[in-house]
């Protein structure tokens, strides 16, 4: 009886529909196109935090407090952080479709110059950590927008000369931050129960995302990702706009440099390049989601905490790290791809 009943549920549904089409009410409101693009806009901006929410739960269920306790808490915060960060520095270049591959490279020398310069004051460390990413995206910019280079061989070449000043900068292989730095330890110190690192990575999010979309550089930023050429003949000036991009991205890598030195307390020549691969992965499954920037940045945000979960989650289970790194490069591999999917990609 019960499946009589839904199937003359369903019965009455298809008569209501089909009338609705006679009678031109679809037409008219054309509501089921609205209706397809709501749930096509739901899915996209929704999907990527109930696929985070689902795999929380699910290892939750799995390891029992094995894995939700306290600590584990605090490291998702921490790989959240340390994703992210470099995550939404590669952010600001993908709006405009654009790559960045140094950042890795910068992030180790800013990190080895600040360890250099470990006695400085908090402020003027990650200040001089910032300066040193700066610069490097002004030569990314500079050879990108204004020499022509494509992006991918630029900021390699850019990411190189970064390594061998980092190599110059080394005389036994490594630099030790000294426990009585400022810069030691600060990152993950907490507030309120919560890793600083972690309150960075939300204060940058913020900012940039405010950035992307309240001030005109940043709308001017997405016109161009959008459309270069429409951006061109609106008067957008597209080779400033790429320049002030890669000195964001840069900026925010060497910040981020001066973060993963306070984290681990020493930097050594390509500590920076191994959370690259994360960077991306975050930054692509993001940069696939919605139609603003400031969705782009969220997507970021939740792309980071993805991979923390299952990192923290696989390890905590006990499973090989080859399997751990594995399932980063298929993530990247399929925010390649859904990217592709939702714009051809210019290689520039």
């Amino acid at each position: 009886m019960a499946t009589d009943g839904r199937v003359r549920v369903t019965e009455l549904w298809q008569e209501v529909w089909v009338k609705m089409e006679a009678t031109g009410v679809l037409r008219k409101h054309n509501l089921s196109a609205q209706l397809l693009r709501a749930m096509s806009w739901s899915l996209r901006e929704y999907g990527l935090l109930v696929v985070v929410v689902v795999l929380f739960a699910g290892f939750s269920v799995w390891l029992g407090t094995g894995f939700l306790n306290a600590n584990n808490l605090n490291v998702i915060a921490q790989n959240m952080a340390l994703f992210g960060i470099l995550g939404l520095a590669v952010t600001t270049v993908l709006v405009m479709w654009d790559f960045d591959l140094s950042v890795g490279s910068v992030a180790s020398l800013a990190g080895i110059v600040v360890g250099r310069l470990g006695g400085l004051p908090l402020p003027a460390s990650l200040a001089v950590a910032t300066l040193v990413g700066a610069a490097s995206g002004v030569l990314n910019g500079a050879l990108v927008a204004l020499v022509g280079l494509p992006a991918f061989v630029a900021t390699l070449a850019v990411g190189a000369v970064a390594g061998g000043i980092a190599m110059r900068q080394l005389q036994s292989g490594y630099v030790i931050l000294s426990p009585t730095s400022p810069l030691y330890g600060f990152a993950t110190e907490k507030f309120a129960g919560v890793p600083f690192e972690f309150l960075l990575l939300v204060a940058l999010a913020v900012l940039l995302g405010l950035f992307l979309t309240q001030t005109q550089a940043g709308r001017n930023m997405w016109a161009i990702g959008d459309s270069l050429e429409s951006a061109r003949l609106r008067g957008v000036f597209v080779s400033q706009h790429r320049i002030l991009a890669y000195v964001i991205t840069g900026s925010v890598a060497g910040l981020y440099g001066a973060i993963l030195m306070s984290h681990v307390g020493n930097a050594t020549v390509g500590q920076g390049e191994s959370y690259l691969l994360d960077a991306y992965a975050s930054a692509l499954i993001g940069a696939t989601l919605g139609k603003t920037a400031s969705v782009k940045i969220r997507g970021t945000l939740l792309g980071a905490a993805l991979l923390a979960i299952l990192s923290t989650g696989m390890s905590v289970a006990g499973l090989d790290q080859a399997l751990i790194q594995l399932q980063r490069g298929v993530i990247l591999i399929l925010g390649l791809l859904a990217m592709g999917a939702t714009k051809n990609l210019r290689l520039r």
